[in-house]
């Protein structure tokens, strides 16, 4: 899946030698440059899957990226990669998102200078996740109705993208009343 890349002893899909990394000041001149023969000679970063920095302190530049779970995080995460060229990374343990580095977000869990964006859910964060420091962040925020039975899909069915073949409110009306109540104090 990502050829020059090798996974370290923690399973972290890391550059390899050689493989091609991006420095954030030269992705910033370029952004800001007009010219085209700059462009084509840096298409390589936006091509193909997305790249690691080079792991130079990113000072000022780190942008936190936070939502509720659900709320549509993982989609924009994808969309960052593509515009940017570069990977996204994210507070969660790998533990729990092997699934998303195996769908191509292969900086979970880095926080790292060779990361740019990084997702959180915080304040809403489980035990033992790293602390990121940002400078910047972005929030995204879904109805939380909509968040509330796509969580729910989430938490019972461990994918993101099945749901069972009932309705909560209708099978289980207890749980369904305790868990709205429990979610919604978690968004507040």
């Amino acid at each position: 899946m990502f050829p020059s890349y090798i996974l370290d002893e923690t399973k972290h899909i890391r550059a390899g030698p050689e493989t091609k990394v991006v420095n954030l000041k030269k992705l910033m001149a370029l952004f800001r440059s007009e010219s085209e023969d700059e462009w084509r000679a840096n298409r390589w970063i936006f091509e193909n899957e997305s790249k690691y920095l080079d792991g130079e302190p990113k000072n000022f530049n780190q942008v936190g990226f936070t939502s509720f779970p659900r709320s549509g995080n993982t989609f924009l995460r994808e969309y960052f990669e593509m515009l940017t060229g570069i990977a996204t990374g994210a507070d969660m343990m790998l533990s729990c998102n092997v699934v998303l580095q195996m769908q191509g977000l292969k900086a979970e869990d880095i926080i790292d200078d060779t990361v740019w964006v990084v997702k959180t859910h915080s304040p809403y964060s489980f035990p033992f996740v790293k602390q990121m420091n940002c400078n910047k962040m972005i929030c995204i925020v879904r109805n939380p109705v909509d968040v509330i039975y796509s969580y729910i899909h989430l938490l019972t069915t461990l994918t993101h993208s099945l749901k069972p073949m009932f309705l909560y409110h209708e099978q289980y009306p207890e749980f369904w009343d305790w868990y709205v109540k429990l979610t919604s104090q978690r968004m507040a």
